[in-house]
């Protein structure tokens, strides 16, 4: 039976239930596929083969568990563009036939997978279906032998829970007793369980468990002289550690991942893979500040290291403590929440595009005259202002406090950056991601939604769409690592690409008369910028991407200076949402028309 003959077949609950007696189990959802097609195919019902073609196409896709809008992906993509099922496939009926067959499905691998289907596609008031996929995805085994398979659904089934403000502790309990009774003899298996709870939320005394088995078990490698679990097996502890910001145990396995490295570059035949377990134990050793070097004769297994490779950059900051304000965000939280809930799609997006009236550029200079009159002796010195690397990146002068309320604005730019960077983080935590949550927790947002929406807008050059599509979907995905290197660049472009028509010169020759494009930090500081950016629209993007002092996102990603966390963190998911409020608002789309 082929899928044309019967694509109009009745689906019939009776059918489901003798093909589901036919079909072999399996312990992962997509190899059922496979069964229900070949069922289909050699059926010679037309209902009966429309229903299994269903179910195949069903169980087929792969599934991206921390993905909260494209959960499930094709199972194959071809060359010429075809490809296996995917969820916007799926047709009214379809999911109707979906919602027939739940209470009926036997097998809980299918349940969960149609259960999630239900809930991804409907979100809103389909509370139930998600709270049977998670019931169904806790019923994978965690045995050494399936961890592959069940620590995808078992991570989906925490993500699901923490998406409807469900408990996950009859989800995390189970994993956390596996956990506890794991040893070296179980290879990577403990690090495939605890990659589960990467995204739940732990107590500390959780978090604790964890890094003490983890811990254990790198010490039962190492003691058996196979140092590469054992490294990998402390950076994880590590990084669980951070969580605990636990200094004396982060230095502690900081200095079990370097002497790790090191004796496995010693028990290495290969030269070039010696020296980057060198420069790897180099690097770890270095991240432990001197007062607590002489435990363990850190210095001069340093001193041995740099003897085998180049020397490295000197760490800096290694004294200076983060200084953390807490602020009440509650009633905040509850506003970004409250304005985004219960509304049609894209009416929610322009009202998320506009949560808050952004501060202007007055604002924070006045701002800053007064912090100067508050605190003065902060300002009588000059400061030096150094990289998470050790580099020197901005030098400030000191501030006569006389003259401190007539200042310029090059005088007063280096507080004035300070208390942005402030704002924007708190803008972002107390507004933008509450709000973006709440938005993913009602709605879908699908590229074709995005593709509309970027189409109409007369920000962006048709040829540039998809990027554009592409960068802001990502941050739907809370993916701003990915999102701001797609967006940040197509800024760039779109400020050039304004100059060039003003009139104004893009470029420079060089001395063997070749021509080169003007980074964006120079062209924000052209004359005829003004006739394309408001001075508050300037003034923001210069600290977000081009100012040293400021978060300077275009230069360090250009130049791969932006370590991974900085990109995931709530600086880039502003520069994410202003770069939707920049589209939102330059567009002709109608954003009051219902889903």
């Amino acid at each position: 039976m082929t899928r044309k003959k019967c694509k109009n077949a009745p689906l019939l609950l009776q059918n489901f239930i003798i093909i589901q007696n036919q079909i072999e189990c399996h312990l992962n959802c997509t190899r059922f596929s496979s069964n229900f097609y070949e069922l289909a195919k050699n059926s010679t019902k037309v209902a009966v083969a429309r229903i299994s073609f269903l179910m195949g196409d069903l169980c087929s896709m792969m599934l991206h568990p921390q993905s909260k809008n494209e959960p499930f992906s094709p199972y194959i993509i071809l060359a010429d563009g075809r490809r296996s099922a995917i969820l916007d496939d799926f047709s009214s009926e379809e999911l109707e036939f979906f919602e027939l067959i739940l209470p009926e499905c036997k097998t809980y691998q299918i349940k969960a997978r149609i259960a999630d289907v239900l809930w991804t596609l409907k979100r809103g008031k389909a509370i139930d279906f998600v709270k049977i996929a998670i019931e169904n995805y806790q019923k994978y085994p965690l045995s050494h032998d399936t961890i592959h398979y069940a620590r995808k659904v078992w991570q989906r089934a925490i993500l699901l829970a923490l998406t409807i403000n469900q408990s996950t502790e009859n989800i995390t309990n189970p994993i956390l007793e596996h956990i506890k009774n794991t040893s070296s003899q179980d290879n990577f298996y403990l690090m495939r369980l605890v990659e589960i709870l990467d995204i739940a939320k732990l107590t500390k005394e959780e978090i604790e468990v964890i890094v003490a088995q983890l811990e254990t078990v790198a010490q039962q490698f190492k003691e058996q002289k196979l140092y590469y679990q054992s490294t990998q097996y402390y950076q994880c502890a590590l990084k669980w550690t951070r969580k605990l910001q636990n200094k004396e145990l982060c230095y502690k396995l900081l200095y079990e991942i370097g002497f790790s490295f090191y004796q496995n570059a010693l028990a290495q035949p290969y030269e070039f893979q010696s020296t980057s377990h060198y420069e790897n134990a180099l690097q770890a050793l270095r991240q432990i500040p001197q007062k607590h070097r002489d435990t363990n004769n850190i210095h001069a297994l340093i001193v041995e290291i740099e003897k085998k490779i180049p020397e490295s950059n000197q760490i800096a900051l290694e004294y200076m403590q983060r200084v953390e304000t807490q602020i009440d965000t509650k009633e905040m939280v509850e506003y970004s929440e409250k304005a985004v809930s219960n509304k049609p799609k894209f009416k929610t997006l322009f009202i998320f595009a506009n949560l808050i009236n952004i501060e202007t550029k007055e604002y924070f200079q006045k701002q800053a005259q007064e912090h100067i009159q508050q605190f003065p002796i902060q300002h009588l010195f000059g400061g030096v202002h150094i990289n998470h690397d050790g580099r020197t990146i901005a030098k400030t002068p000191p501030i006569d406090l006389k003259e401190s309320m007539t200042a310029d604005f090059d005088t007063l730019f280096p507080t004035m950056v300070q208390n942005y960077k402030n704002y924007i983080e708190l803008t972002a935590q107390a507004y933008v991601i509450p709000a973006l949550f709440r938005l993913l927790l009602e709605h879908r947002i699908t590229k074709e939604d995005l593709y509309h929406i970027c189409e109409n807008s007369t920000l962006i050059p048709k040829e540039r769409i998809v990027v554009w599509v592409e960068g802001l979907w990502y941050g739907f995905e809370l993916n701003f690592l990915v999102s701001i290197q797609l967006l940040v660049p197509q800024i760039e472009h779109f400020v050039r690409l304004q100059l060039k028509v003003r009139g104004a010169k893009t470029t420079t020759i060089d001395k063997e008369g070749i021509e080169i494009e003007q980074g964006l930090s120079t062209l924000l500081d052209k004359e005829e910028i003004h006739l394309i950016l408001s001075e508050n629209l300037l003034f923001e993007m210069q600290v977000l991407l081009t100012k040293s002092l400021g978060y300077n996102f275009r230069n360090n990603l250009a130049h791969g200076l932006s370590e991974v966390g900085e990109m995931n963190l709530y600086p880039a998911a502003y520069v994410w949402w202003l770069c939707l409020k920049l589209v939102v608002n330059n567009n002709s789309f109608d954003f009051k028309q219902e889903d």
